[in-house]
């Protein structure tokens, strides 16, 4: 059975704020001059530059909580990597002092 060599080819064209408008059918319906169209064309732009603005600060606000709760765990499991490794020098210390003087050699 022949190997099925057909392929799909899917384009999407996606387009958002004020290039979704179109501004010469605005002027013909409304029968409103160029440099209005153009205004209104520009507060759009506007519009859209301050929605992106807040959405970036609403993500940065997100990423610096998410940054300081790393920063912590990190810290948490640093203190306690010091802890053990204290503990276990400490445990190694009287384990081979009561070694030695159990074979009086101390």
């Amino acid at each position: 059975m022949p190997a099925d060599t057909r392929t799909t080819t899917i384009n999407f064209k996606m387009s958002s704020g004020a290039s979704v408008i179109d501004f010469r059918k605005l002027m013909a319906d409304h029968h409103i001059e160029p440099l209005e169209a153009e205004l209104r064309k520009l507060a759009s732009n506007v519009d859209d530059a301050q929605e992106q603005l807040q959405f970036l600060k609403v993500r940065e606000a997100d990423l610096r909580t998410l940054n300081e709760s790393s920063n912590t765990r990190v810290t948490h499991l640093s203190i306690f990597t010091i802890v053990v490794l204290i503990a276990g020098a400490l445990f190694q210390l009287v384990y081979l002092r009561r070694f030695f003087k159990a074979k009086k050699l101390i």
